[in-house]
């Protein structure tokens, strides 16, 4: 059984019925705005919450650009759910379109941030010469382990930082 994408056109006449359930598979950090209406179940955490999408509604999935969305039929396919669509071209052509959204609270992705923070850090650094270089250059290092490694440790604590809450 193949996917099924759907244009724009195609889920705006979906979503304005009452049996359809949209769902965003994209995470937290990417979530500035979404489909009004859409539940948040990242591609990542999907399978450990089928249960919270019904199986008679009709499911309409979105992510960015609409290769997670695919993913997620996919294993929502393999969960025997029946009818669910992928959204071609996801939340941007979705908004290209004009149609209803919502805004989240505003806040920079947790990767910028660290982006930013080891940037500052480094500057600073070097502006202060010996011995201080060598803290810029730690906070180098822990970001040529968070690169190799796949584990940030100044992005776990940027998470926990009150204005990172949601």
């Amino acid at each position: 059984m193949v996917i099924k994408e759907i244009s724009v056109k195609q889920a705006k006449k979906m979503y304005y019925k009452k049996d359809t359930v949209v769902i965003d598979v994209r995470t937290k950090d990417e979530l500035s705005v979404k489909i009004k209406g859409a539940i948040n179940i990242p591609l990542d955490q999907l399978q450990y919450k089928l249960a919270k999408i019904p199986r008679d509604k009709t499911i309409l999935v979105n992510c960015n650009s609409g290769i997670r969305s695919n993913q997620a039929c996919q294993m929502l396919r393999d969960a025997n759910f029946k009818n669910m669509y992928s959204l071609k071209g996801g939340i941007q052509a979705w908004q290209k379109a004009n149609l209803p959204i919502e805004s989240s609270k505003k806040r920079l992705p947790i990767m910028r941030q660290v982006q930013i923070m080891v940037g500052s850090v480094f500057i600073i650094t070097s502006i202060l010469g010996k011995p201080w270089v060598y803290l810029g250059t730690l906070f180098g290092a822990g970001l040529l382990f968070a690169g190799l490694s796949g584990w940030c440790g100044m992005a776990k604590l940027l998470e926990i930082m009150p204005w990172n809450k949601s």
